[in-house]
């Protein structure tokens, strides 16, 4: 069974978008923080609804939680709730309802990630720069990583190839 969840994105004049829970999270509980992508941006969201029965045209489109940012949920349920009828009644965005029910720095910014492309593959292996070489070793796994996360993989010295 496909694993669905509403999740409010701080976007103005967005509603709830739906995302799959990959296997190796828990469902979070309404009112928990998730990281969504959303275009090429990773913001973070509410839940404000669990187990969404998504139509079987959508399951191929919906993209899976990035992550999940809190063990229990951040926001009281009564407090989303709230937050959703605010939103119908006030004619806002959701995720523009909840943001104001978060504390401050509750919504973690966007987060710029990096991949190894083919081109990096090849300039992998052509001679290199040091730091460029850390760079693009640190990437080899072929998955995706935020800037701050190499910047503590890779030595001191080599943090000039990141920007």
């Amino acid at each position: 069974m496909l694993r669905v969840v509403s999740v409010a994105v701080p976007v103005p004049a967005l509603g709830c978008l739906s995302y799959t829970v990959p296997d190796s999270l828990p469902v979070p509980g309404v009112g928990a923080r998730v990281l969504v992508p959303l275009g090429a941006r990773v913001l973070t969201g509410c839940v404000v609804e669990q187990e969404v029965e998504a139509t079987s045209g959508q399951t191929g489109a919906l993209k899976p939680l990035i992550g999940l940012l809190d063990e229990s949920p951040f926001l009281p349920a009564d407090v989303v709730r709230l937050a959703v009828w605010v939103s119908s009644y006030y004619a806002c965005g959701i995720g523009e309802a909840v943001s104001a029910a978060m504390p401050p720095k509750a919504l973690l910014a966007s987060e710029r990630r990096a991949q190894l492309t083919g081109a990096g593959r090849v300039a992998l292996t052509s001679r290199r720069r040091k730091a460029h070489y850390e760079l693009l070793a640190a990437l080899a796994d072929g998955a995706s990583h935020s800037l701050s996360q190499l910047e503590r993989t890779v030595a001191t010295g080599s943090r000039g190839a990141l920007h």
